[in-house]
């Protein structure tokens, strides 16, 4: 539901431009040339019916109303449990007024629909629970039901003992701990997984009740927002409204890492087209067309993948998301091409469902137990949390003028279905008899295969097993896929299910068998590697690729071995090669995992964090750049050598960057400084960047600390011309310095190599007077020098005089400082010398001083 657009603040060299501006190409029509501009829609709150109305399907599909207000208010969300009843979360606070006074207060609740008739249309509400605080995780498991609240990652187990729609009380299942970001930032999604664990978008863990205790493991974090979608073998969508990324993460399974691919949105994609005008979106002009309509996907939320039958057979797999500021739902065809999985609107130059309401927002779909796609409307004027339409926002004015935020207190559910579809009868799982479930397992509605397997699981009853392996033998390929994991779950996987899953005519169940045997391959069976080995050649790219992630999870050189020769059979292949290549390098798919300390290494996944958070809108997931339409939003970071130089680039995200970069202007040419954030967020945003997109190193905080003080004064950006003198000098120049020292000056060139591993050192504790000299080849304008300890981190100088020389004879002072941190970093006015010199003013009895290398910032003169 979030709507933020990040205003001229992403990385690098960005250049998006300012509310009031226009993006190139989105030219905006305010002087009477152009397309005539679409109305503003209906503001007044309709009934449902005078709502329906407004709606725009394409031929074939008819929508029915499931509920409204007085049954529900201000519904986030919808989840059912394996009798089909519907749980709702309400937000009861979110946004009663334009400054969201009592946001915060626990008046929320989470309530069940009941159809006593049996028409699809809810006739009574019970409340579940109530007194919680914007409820944003909402799992029926089993007979139990699972609620997360805003600014906490606690999360409840409850129990309605006597099914009467009313929890009879609750236990906590994690304790969790306080969340005070916006509540736009924190985590929901909350689903059990095909693979029987339970996930949430942000990531990060993942979850397993196992005879009554909760385990948890480390997969891959990514922020998103407001749901998260799952297919028929697991794979999960994500998005971001904050981002304005509309579906990401779906390359890869968490576990293993994520990774993205050009293409993988084809072109256009973010392009919307809704039905009416647009003026109350957070990013201002430059997010609409010269006709006044959304151009750009802003608030993507509530994605499903749908998985059920009362829509045409076309729509079965395909991708659905909202966007409730352009009042429209996206529909998606996902196809795999060689492996990669691509996304394309279905609808050229259109959506699957607009509306001229402007108090439809759609949050949330799923797929229902009937069979048809369900929408959660929010039903109201404003959907913007208070923190984006504050006093001096774009924002605001536009709100107030078309007095949205007075639309408060309704909602409405939706179910969407083929023309001429009758709707599916509910089935009743909770107390099935194994025969019933396991038949179940291979369901058309993926809703119902889900809901058997996740019985069956939590029973625990291992005597269904042979009942199960029966199914994975001869149902269809999607039941068998249940069937596989289903075993899994009751821990009754064999060799014999594994040996006959992988020789199985479909690629869906081979995969799910690479991934179902993970659990032998940690045990070191090398009985399961050997059953795997022929599926290098697999003729799907990603069973292929599955494998080589999978076989991380084997230790050995054997697993090694294996991973590599599935490289081997497609060299050249970019998702297969991508698999093997994360793989060997570890966990997450970073290059960073496998080289870089605890401490560091927990600076770039913070920076991860940030990165997409703000920097991903106009430098993309990749790093090679965003688009708006056609526009690029920002130059491309992974081949800039820009990256190289710590000072320009720390410049630049203090203070900002204007102009043209590297011949061209992109977006609004402006890009605003970050100087606000503190050291450690620069500090890691730029070290994700460079160890990450780049294969740089890491950029300490004290690195930014000085670099602020030196020039923390500025007001107004940089151009690239004045940044000349804060490159980083190359390691070939530094080869032909010549360093001394006052000890062991034998050694002292080592500091020049750029090689971590080798060191000058005193060999000796430190003390006053020992020295450290260099002397160039030629007259350099120097602002900088950075020396790097870490190797021996406690080997920094505990105090410091910086001086320069001509002549080096006559030395004049630059610096003194005190070293506290393995990176000394040293900031100064730009200096012309030759001959450089660093005195030890401090001393350490316990320490030599060292210094594993040097670099230097500055230019030839």
């Amino acid at each position: 539901m979030r709507v933020q657009r990040c205003l001229v603040n992403a990385l690098l060299f960005m250049g998006l431009s300012l509310p009031g501006q226009s993006l190139p190409g989105h030219a905006v029509d305010q002087a009477g040339s152009g397309p005539p501009r679409k109305p503003v829609g209906s503001t007044r709150p309709l009934s449902p019916t005078a709502e329906a109305a407004t709606f725009r399907l394409p031929p074939g599909f008819a929508v029915h109303l499931v509920a409204a207000e007085p049954l529900v208010y201000e519904p986030v969300m919808c989840a059912w449990d394996a009798d089909g009843r519907m749980y709702v979360a309400e937000m009861m606070t979110y946004m009663q007024d334009i400054d969201g006074t009592g946001e915060d207060e626990p008046h929320s609740r989470v309530s069940v629909l009941h159809d006593d008739d049996g028409d699809g249309r809810m006739d009574r509400r019970t409340t579940f629970a109530d007194g919680l605080l914007l409820p944003r995780l909402l799992l029926p498991l089993g007979d139990v039901v699972l609620i997360g609240e805003t600014y906490t990652t606690a999360l409840w187990l409850y129990r309605d003992v006597d099914r009467d729609g009313v929890s009879d009380g609750r236990e906590l299942l994690r304790a969790g701990k306080k969340d005070r970001r916006n509540l736009e930032h924190q985590d929901s999604g909350l689903i059990c997984g095909i693979d029987n664990w339970l996930y949430t978008a942000m990531g990060g863990e993942r979850l397993r009740l196992r005879q009554g205790q909760l385990i948890s493991e480390n997969v891959d974090s990514e922020f998103a927002q407001w749901g998260l979608a799952v297919d028929d073998v697991g794979r999960q969508f994500l998005s971001s409204a904050g981002g304005e990324r509309p579906a990401y993460g779906f390359q890869r399974h968490p576990r293993y890492g994520r990774a993205s691919f050009d293409g993988e949105l084809a072109d256009g994609f973010n392009s919307v087209f809704p039905a009416v005008a647009t003026p109350d979106v957070q990013g201002g002009e430059s997010r609409v067309r010269a006709d006044g309509t959304l151009n750009h996907m802003t608030g993507c939320c509530g994605q499903s993948i749908f998985r059920g039958t009362e829509l045409p057979a076309d729509c079965v797999g395909d991708y659905f998301v909202c966007e409730p500021v352009g009042r429209l739902v996206r529909r998606a065809s996902v196809r795999d091409v060689d492996g990669k999985i691509v996304l394309t609107n279905r609808y050229q130059n259109g959506e699957f469902m607009t509306s001229t309401d402007m108090n439809f927002r759609p949050v949330w779909s799923a797929t229902g137990p009937d069979g048809a796609l369900v929408l959660v409307d929010m039903y109201r004027g404003i959907i913007q949390e208070g923190n984006w339409v504050k006093a001096d926002s774009y924002l605001r004015p536009q709100v107030e003028k078309l007095g949205l935020q007075k639309n408060i207190g309704r909602g409405r559910i939706w179910r969407i279905t083929g023309a001429d579809q009758v709707r599916q009868e509910s089935l009743e799982l909770l107390r099935a008899d194994a025969p019933a479930l396991v038949a179940t397992l291979a369901h058309d509605n993926g809703f119902w295969r889900d809901m058997a397997q996740q019985v069956l699981v939590q029973r625990g009853d291992r005597a269904v097993q042979d009942a199960v392996r029966g199914l994975a033998e001869h149902a269809s390929p999607l039941g068998r896929v249940h069937a596989l994991w289903t075993l899994e779950g009751l821990d009754a996987l064999t060799h014999d299910d594994l040996a006959h899953a992988v020789r199985d005519q479909d690629a869906r169940v081979r995969l799910s068998a690479v991934r179902a045997s993970e659990g032998f391959l940690a045990r070191q069976d090398q009985a399961v590697l050997e059953l795997l080995a022929p599926l290098a050649r697999d003729p799907d790219a990603q069973v292929a690729a599955q494998l080589a992630l999978s076989l991380r999870f084997a230790p050995g050189p054997a697993a090694r071995e294996a991973i590599l020769n599935v490289g081997a059979h497609r060299p050249n292949h970019e998702v297969v090669a991508r698999a093997v290549r994360d793989s060997l390098r570890g966990e997450g798919g970073d290059a960073s995992d496998a080289t870089l300390d605890a401490d560091a290494l927990a600076l770039v996944r913070e920076g991860k964090t940030h990165y997409q958070q703000l920097c991903i809108a106009c430098h993309g997931a990749d790093g090679r750049g965003a688009k708006a339409g056609d526009v690029f939003l920002g130059p491309p970071l992974v081949s800039s050598d820009r990256l190289r130089s710590d000072d320009a680039l720390l410049r630049i995200v203090l203070h900002g960057l204007v102009g043209p970069v590297d011949g061209k202007v992109w977006g609004g040419g402006v890009m605003l400084g970050q100087g606000a954030q503190d050291d450690r967020y620069l500090a890691a945003v730029l070290s994700y960047v460079r160890t990450v997109l780049f294969d740089g190193g890491v950029v300490a905080p004290s690195e930014v600390a000085a670099v602020r003080a030196v020039c923390g004064e500025r007001k107004t950006p940089w151009t690239l011309e004045e940044l000349a003198p804060y490159a980083a000098v190359e390691v070939a120049a530094l080869a032909k310095w010549t360093a001394s020292a006052s000890h062991q000056t034998e050694h002292a060139q080592a500091a020049l190599d750029a090689d971590a591993k080798s060191r000058f050192t005193t060999e000796m504790a430190m003390e006053p007077g020992m020295w450290w000299r260099v002397d160039l080849e030629a007259a350099h304008e120097l602002t900088g020098v950075i020396l790097d300890t870490r190797g021996s981190a406690k080997d920094y100088p505990r105090g410091y005089l910086l001086e320069a020389s001509d002549d080096g004879e006559v030395w004049r002072e630059l610096l003194r400082g005190v070293g506290d941190a393995p990176i000394t970093s040293m900031r100064f006015a730009p200096t012309r010398l030759l001959h450089l010199r660093i005195t030890q003013t401090g001393d350490n009895k316990d320490n030599w001083w060292s210094i594993h290398r040097a670099s230097f910032v500055g230019r030839r003169l």
